[in-house]
């Protein structure tokens, strides 16, 4: 039955309006500022407007309406300071209150607040009734005083606010088990953990990483991302910054980012170096399934977390660079000048490099020989905003001028890179000989002690002798060119050709040499290729013809520089040096899968490293860590072998250790002394 009461039920529906208006505009409309402003300042509006309103009609009535009165105003009132306590949350609220532990007590505490308003409220409301109560009525007569049945109303309000608290204290409940949770999981998944280059990468950064996690709030791939992110900042010095942002209530943040239009079964980590409005802001961000057990899977994120972070990182670690492709002579990015032979080898190019290059944050263009090479009197320089320059494997040579312009980019502290391939027509690297103390040999280095034929395939497509030029080695000089790969049991180079340091040009000065890559002691030049050997244009050939077969009278064993890298004194127009690094294999680095463990194995990481000490970031270098399961490859021999030895070894083991056992029991039973009674 409905009651008589000082303040009309439409009081209550005001201050419940405005809390609505007030989550519409903080939670779904944050980033639209018209609307944003005109619905938190009426929900702000109509909630202390209700709030001063109930206080009148308590203020103004008696005896059982004042106290009735006084507890809907006790509930209005925690509202408001939930409301208080949520806006110490927000930009509105001092620095003091954004840290993390700060904000997760403040949004505990305004979230029972409002729990501990609303619930009691709505009770009350709903036994109050609407019917006699349609407008203000503060001073009734004694008879509609002995009517209001307070009693009641205290009871239904205490039971609202009893229910409230238990949903705050469940509420309080799921947050302590987040915080101290305990997972156990007995199959192999573990997050990849930072790793070198990304730990050094942030060290070496002047101002701080920014790293925001759009992601649900209790989400257990969310946990996962911030443990490797923490262990970052850990090994950082504490130069990360994490905020996980709910992108529905920040909307201008999300939208920055690219991210707001994101459904909720994504979640997006996205980066930006500094604060505030100068903080750069990365290109792209790493999205991944808020499902943990997708998320968790080999094609999911989580196993190569730390993969991903090293690609962006480069991005956002600093502004984007230039290198500069040397095209025109048949190089294996310019395939259009290629010779038709040499074309269908290398006919998938190198958009592998160009997409690791670009990951490293590098713009990549093309320099054609109009712009390297003198014409009269004019004189070419390499253009002022190159990193660096790339020489990929030229099937025919650079002229003179050529030459020369790329060593004048030397002189001026310019960074190169140097892929050359056997079956190239370059006999001379000109001018740039002088100045490295390096010459190029086009002679085919060969292995037959050393050779990859233990890689899946490598026996269907090449055998003995022509499996010699798939050159096997583990001799690496300690250099941030050969950080990662050295570490890797895999490294092996296909038809490639080697250096011999020559005397410096004495009027160029000197500089320091260093090979980081050799071949092992069973190692040698083929000279063969200069006779009948050199017209094959097939493993086949070579095979058929009796190439690349060791002679000891004109060919002779030991280690061969296949990689060398060579750093320039400081100079008054070099202050840093120039440094250049040179590769006698170019199928290191073209798409076509080798048998040697293809491009992301090894291929990527010479590239990767290769760059950084270029561009002299060789502190970025260092291992990326992933948790994948590596796969477990046998040739079909290896198979073989596994096969017997279940099928037919197993059931033979088991029978000869049965046929022992029973021997044994028989013969210590005759051995036993026989009892006479």
């Amino acid at each position: 039955m409905a009651m008589r009461t000082a303040s009309p039920w439409w009081v209550s529906l005001a201050f419940g309006v405005g809390l609505f208006f007030l989550f519409v505009g903080e939670r779904l409309l944050g980033s639209v500022d018209g609307i944003h402003g005109f619905l938190v300042g009426t929900g702000a509006i109509l909630a202390l407007a209700a709030t001063a309103a109930r206080g009148y009609a308590m203020a103004s009535s008696s005896g059982s309406r004042r106290r009735v009165e006084t507890a809907l105003l006790a509930c209005q009132v925690t509202g408001v300071v939930g409301l208080v306590l949520y806006m110490l949350t927000t930009g509105w609220g001092p620095d003091s209150m954004h840290g993390p532990r700060a904000v997760g007590v403040l949004t505990v505490l305004w979230i029972i607040a409002m729990v501990a308003s609303i619930v009691p409220l709505l009770m009350i409301e709903l036994s109050l009734g609407a019917a006699l109560r349609t407008g203000f009525d503060p001073s009734g007569s004694g008879e509609d005083d002995a009517g209001v049945e307070f009693y009641r109303v205290r009871d239904i309000g205490w039971s609202g606010l009893a229910i409230a608290f238990a949903l705050s204290l469940l509420m309080v409940t799921c947050n302590v088990a987040k915080e101290r949770n305990v997972q156990k999981d007995v199959s192999y998944f573990k997050t990849s953990e930072p790793g070198e280059s990304n730990i050094n990468i942030v060290k070496s950064m002047t101002e701080p990483l920014h790293v925001y996690l759009f992601f649900p709030e209790a989400n257990e791939v969310k946990d996962q991302v911030m443990g490797y992110f923490e262990k970052l900042n850990a090994e950082a010095d504490g130069k990360v910054i994490i905020e996980v942002v709910d992108r529905f209530r920040n909307m201008e943040l999300a939208k920055k980012f690219g991210v707001g239009n994101k459904t909720d079964d994504k979640g997006i980590i996205a980066f930006a170096r500094g604060e505030g409005e100068a903080a750069k802001v990365a290109n792209t961000t790493i999205e991944m399934d808020t499902d943990l057990e997708k998320a968790r899977k080999s094609t999911g994120k989580l196993r190569n977390l730390d993969k991903d972070v090293n690609e962006r990182l480069s991005q956002v670690a600093r502004d984007k660079r230039k290198i500069y492709l040397i095209k025109g002579h048949g190089e294996v990015n310019d395939p259009e000048t290629m010779e038709a032979e040499t074309k269908k080898v290398l006919q998938k190019g190198i958009t592998q490099l160009r997409l690791l290059a670009t990951r490293l944050n590098y713009e990549i263009k093309d320099l054609d020989p109009s712009g390297l090479a003198a014409r009269g009197e004019n004189t070419k320089d390499v253009p002022q905003d190159a990193t660096m320059v790339f020489l990929l494997a030229p099937m025919s040579d650079l002229d003179d001028s050529e030459w020369d312009t790329l060593d004048r980019y030397l002189a001026r502290g310019g960074r190169l890179f140097i892929a050359l391939d056997p079956t190239s027509k370059v006999a001379s690297m000109g001018a740039l000989e002088g100045r490295l103390g390096i010459k190029y040999d086009r002679h085919r280095v060969l292995d037959d002690k050393n050779y990859k034929t233990t890689i899946a395939g490598a026996r269907r497509v090449f055998g003995p002798p022509a499996a010699y030029m798939l050159v096997a080695t583990s001799d690496f000089t300690n250099h941030a060119v050969t950080t990662a790969v050295a570490r890797t049991q895999n490294f092996g180079v296909v038809e490639s050709g080697s250096f011999d340091e020559i005397e410096f040009d004495k009027a160029k000065g000197e500089a320091k040499r260093t090979t980081i890559i050799r071949s092992s002691e069973s190692s040698w030049v083929d000279l063969n290729d200069e006779k009948e050997c050199a017209k094959a244009r097939s493993l086949k050939e070579l095979t058929d013809m009796g190439c690349l077969a060791y002679e000891p009278a004109t060919e002779k064993r030991g280690k061969r520089a296949l990689a060398t890298v060579v750093e320039g004194n400081k100079t008054a127009e070099a202050k840093d040096g120039f440094r250049a690094v040179l590769f006698g294999d170019v199928d290191l680095f073209i798409d076509v899968p080798t048998p040697i463990g293809g491009f992301e194995i090894v291929s990527g990481m010479l590239v990767r490293d290769a760059i950084r000490w270029l561009g002299g970031e060789e502190v970025f270098a260092g291992t990326v860590v992933s948790e994948d399961d590596v796969a477990i490859q046998h040739t079909k021999k290896e198979d073989a072998v596994w096969f017997t030895l279940t099928t037919i070894g197993g059931p033979i083991l088991t029978l000869t250790l049965g046929l022992l056992g029973t021997w044994l029991r028989r013969r210590r039973a005759q051995r036993k002394p026989e009892v006479t009674p």
